[in-house]
């Protein structure tokens, strides 16, 4: 199956699954969480004095479901656009200003 890529943390999608990376941590994995562009947007702009790239924020959006668990949240923050920043700050703009 094959789908656009029409997501904000352009570094996770991929449009269509691949048997071999899932194959390998298929075994060890107890299982994946999937989050939303809004949760992306809110984990990226929730933390203070952190700025990180959309992918990298994912990790942060579900963080609560992780509570009480060892875990490593990833957060690379170096692909992140003026552009991708700016359109989230004036959307966040315009959803507080309803």
């Amino acid at each position: 199956m094959t789908k656009p890529n029409l997501v904000m943390a352009e570094g996770l999608a991929t449009g269509s699954g691949f048997e071999l990376p899932l194959s390998i941590m298929g075994e060890p994995l107890d299982g994946f969480v999937l989050v939303d562009d809004g949760a992306i947007g809110d984990a990226m702009l929730e933390e203070p004095h952190l700025l990180v790239e959309p992918a990298g924020a994912s990790s942060l959006a579900n963080r609560n479901r992780l509570a009480g668990c060892r875990v490593v949240l990833v957060c690379p923050r170096a692909n992140i656009t003026r552009a991708q920043l700016q359109a989230l700050l004036n959307e966040r703009e315009t959803s507080s200003a309803r």
